[in-house]
């Protein structure tokens, strides 16, 4: 059995704070988290507009828990349900997310 966590979290963004950069902002500091944990299997950061398109939400993959805890802490993030990735941006971490997955089911 894995101890890998199995919930997706995300990080709301006003348009204001998009358009100011703070998406460039959370990218960089989840690459240098990423990078500081050896790159975990699986850890992806996504991007995408909400429905309503005021707010752009960033997503972080079960595994991107393990080095991303002071990014969900400092911008509110909360548990959500999994999101569809392919109506998303790939933002930075694993090219193969789904290697992580198959660890950890």
């Amino acid at each position: 059995m894995s101890s890998l966590p199995i919930a997706w979290y995300r990080i709301n963004l006003s348009r204001e704070q998009f358009d100011s950069g703070e998406t460039e902002i959370v990218r960089a500091a989840f690459r240098g988290a990423y990078i500081a944990c050896n790159g975990p299997r699986g850890a992806v950061l996504y991007g995408g507009w909400g429905d309503d398109r005021a707010t752009y939400r960033l997503y972080f993959t079960p595994p991107a828990l393990r080095c991303a805890r002071a990014l969900l802490k400092a911008y509110s993030g909360e548990v959500c349900d999994p999101p569809d990735t392919r109506r998303l941006e790939w933002l930075y971490g694993d090219t193969d997310p789904q290697a992580g997955f198959r660890l950890a089911f």
